[in-house]
């Protein structure tokens, strides 16, 4: 698969067939594109937490908000839960400026690696810190800044073009997930 490709069928995925499995293998080989991805000063301040096992994946979940823009949904059934997470930790001992971009830019690696597997995922910053540090006996310097769900979806994701209303909240039909995008011509500007 080339490159434009491989992002443009990297979308959020909200729901997994949960009986797939993401092996040690796959979730090492994702934390290690995640390990090696440029970052401002080359600071090593982003840790990795990964999981597949079931039980620490059901802790994970009810800490987890999932998709603002669809409030009548309650998030993935129990069929359709991700099978595996990676939570991007902050070591706090090693504070850095411009941490946001190097948590985007990481995390997007991870999932554009993810995608390049079968695999797809949910880049998620509305969750409960507190209960899922302490559920999972998360060391006190190291803090969750993002989770990403990952698992093998069985949802559909199309990009739309924005509305003339330029609300870009996504939004379902028909049992896809329609995701809407500017035309490339309206946010181009020639220098």
């Amino acid at each position: 698969m080339d490159f434009k490709n491989l992002v443009y069928e990297e979308r959020t995925f909200r729901r997994f067939d949960s009986s797939h499995a993401v092996s040690d293998d796959e979730l090492l080989w994702l934390a290690d594109l995640g390990r090696v991805t440029p970052r401002a000063r080359n600071a090593q301040w982003i840790h990795f937490g990964v999981t597949n096992h079931p039980d620490s994946c059901q802790r994970i979940f009810p800490t987890l908000r999932w998709a603002a823009a669809l409030p009548e949904w309650n998030g993935p059934t129990e069929t359709e839960r991700p099978s595996a997470y990676i939570l991007l930790l902050e070591n706090t001992q090693y504070p850095i400026k411009g941490s946001d971009i190097d948590l985007g830019i990481v995390s997007q690696t991870i999932l554009l690696g993810a995608r390049s597997i079968g695999l797809g995922g949910c880049h998620i910053l509305s969750f409960n810190p507190k209960t899922l540090s302490e559920s999972l006996h998360i060391p006190e310097q190291l803090k969750v800044r993002l989770v990403l769900a990952l698992g093998k979806p069985i949802e559909t994701v199309e990009i739309r073009n924005l509305p003339p209303s330029g609300d870009a909240r996504y939004w379902r039909e028909d049992n896809v997930h329609c995701v809407p995008k500017a035309p490339l011509r309206d946010i181009i500007i020639k220098l």
